[in-house]
C-alpha cells in the first residue's frame, strides 16, 4: 500500500515556484534586505516615538514584545511569514496609541512594510 500526501500552503506569496509531485521537499521564503530594512526602520520609529505615543501599560507592553519579536525575525533572517506575523501584532498592540498623530505615523509605516511582505 502506497500513501502520497501532497500539502501545499502559501500565504501571502507572489510568484512562488512549487515542487509538486517531488519527494523530501521543503522549501521556504526568507526575507529580503528590504523587507528587514522595513522592519528595523519600523523599530526605530517605534523607540524614537514611545514616549509621543500615550498608550496605556498594556499596549506598550504588548508594542514592546511586538518590537522584539521583529527585531528577532529581521536578525534571524526568519521567514517573510515570521516577520509579517510579528509586524501585524504590533499594529494590533499600538491600539491606544492610534489616536495620537506619532500612533498614525507607526501605524502608516507599519501596514506599509506589511505591504511589502
Amino acid at each position: 500500500m502506497s500513501v502520497t500526501n501532497n500539502n501545499v500552503h502559501i500565504s501571502g506569496s507572489n510568484n512562488v515556484n512549487v515542487a509538486a509531485g517531488s519527494k523530501n521537499v521543503e522549501q521556504s521564503v526568507s526575507v529580503t534586505q528590504k523587507q528587514v530594512q522595513e522592519a528595523r526602520n519600523l523599530v526605530d520609529a517605534f523607540r524614537q516615538m514611545a514616549p509621543l505615543l500615550q498608550m496605556s501599560e498594556d499596549d506598550k507592553a504588548s508594542a514592546e514584545g511586538a518590537v522584539g519579536e521583529i527585531e528577532a525575525a529581521a536578525h534571524e533572517g526568519a521567514s517573510a511569514g515570521v516577520l509579517k506575523s510579528a509586524v501585524t501584532s504590533f499594529i494590533g498592540a499600538l491600539g491606544s496609541a492610534a489616536g495620537t498623530g506619532a500612533g498614525q505615523a507607526l501605524l502608516a509605516l507599519a501596514q506599509a512594510a506589511l505591504l511589502g511582505m
